[in-house]
């Protein structure tokens, strides 16, 4: 009787202790001033990944890496001089090329004159030493041949400069040059300053010179 007594009375003590003094485990709950606080395990704690996308470590470390990667790349090749400075004239309605100026090199330049075959029918080479020979297109015929053109001739050390004015027909074969000194001199009259092509080369005008008439 009394062992069963005490058996009782120790369950009870039990009972009434886990209901008075509840365990610690791995969460504990107490409030103060209407707060409630959480506290978990130390393991059980999620750090922020160092490289989780969105954080400002994460989001230095790509530039720097973009960064690194564009200054890696290389660099495209530059086109070359000719292809970008290189003017090309196109016939009318056409892909045919009339006239193409090749950029400068060397002091050096070329105008080449084609027919709307594709056969090269003139050319000038302008040059920039020690004297400079420069070529401009004046005008144009209607099917985008060159009509005419003025080459600007600048001696070194000369008190004179010249120019030279030639005319083209419709399929850039040229016609005529003429050929001035600057600055003219009234008391004098070019001999033979007008020139025609024949047979790929210029030819000077016949002069005809005036004789008196003499009456038998």
């Amino acid at each position: 009787m009394n062992h069963t007594l005490t058996i009782c009375l120790c369950f009870f003590l039990i009972t009434v202790s886990a209901f008075l003094f509840p365990s610690c485990g791995s969460e504990s709950n107490s409030q103060s001033k209407g707060i409630t606080y959480t506290i978990a395990p130390r393991e059980t704690l999620q750090h922020e990944h160092p490289n989780k996308p969105g954080t400002p470590k994460t989001i230095e470390k790509q530039q720097q890496a973009a960064t690194k990667r564009i200054d890696s790349e290389p660099t495209p090749t530059r086109q070359k001089a000719w292809a970008m400075d290189t003017t090309v004239y196109y016939y009318k309605n056409s892909r045919s090329i009339s006239l193409l100026i090749t950029p400068w090199k060397e002091g050096r330049r070329q105008l080449l004159f084609y027919d709307p075959f594709g056969s090269l029918t003139y050319s000038i080479t302008d040059k920039s030493t020690s004297y400079t020979s420069e070529t401009k297109i004046t005008a144009f015929h209607d099917n985008g041949a060159v009509a005419s053109l003025t080459i600007t001739l600048y001696p070194d050390a000369s008190m004179y400069w010249y120019s030279t004015n030639i005319t083209f027909g419709i399929n850039n074969e040229p016609l005529w040059k003429e050929d001035f000194q600057h600055p003219e001199e009234q008391t004098t009259i070019p001999e033979n300053a007008k020139s025609y092509w024949k047979n790929g080369t210029w030819h000077k005008q016949e002069m005809a010179i005036e004789q008196p008439y003499k009456k038998e």
